[in-house]
């Protein structure tokens, strides 16, 4: 595991030629995984988007993907205010 400043470093290198056009919403892309690879005991994973069936897709594809890390999505738009669940695991 890396910790973090160097992911930090290591992410931007990984990331300055991805041409993916996934830059909003859940981020279900490579740059999710990859991110989510490399934390350290990170406490949980909250995606968000305005599509619930997406939502749901993502959230059980990426939970199945890091069964180590509790997936909780959120069905928001980012223009309203909206709560951030907390993990139940510590």
């Amino acid at each position: 595991m890396l910790h973090s400043a160097t992911l930090a470093i290591d992410i931007e290198g990984q990331l300055v030629n991805d041409d993916s056009d996934d830059n909003s919403g859940s981020c279900s892309s490579l740059k999710t995984r990859l991110l989510l690879r490399n934390l350290i005991s990170p406490a949980g994973y909250v995606p968000i988007d305005i599509s619930g069936d997406y939502l749901a897709q993502v959230g059980a594809t990426l939970q199945a993907e890091f069964p180590q890390i509790e997936v909780m999505p959120v069905i928001a738009d980012f223009t309203n205010s909206f709560d951030i669940p907390s993990p139940n695991s510590s």
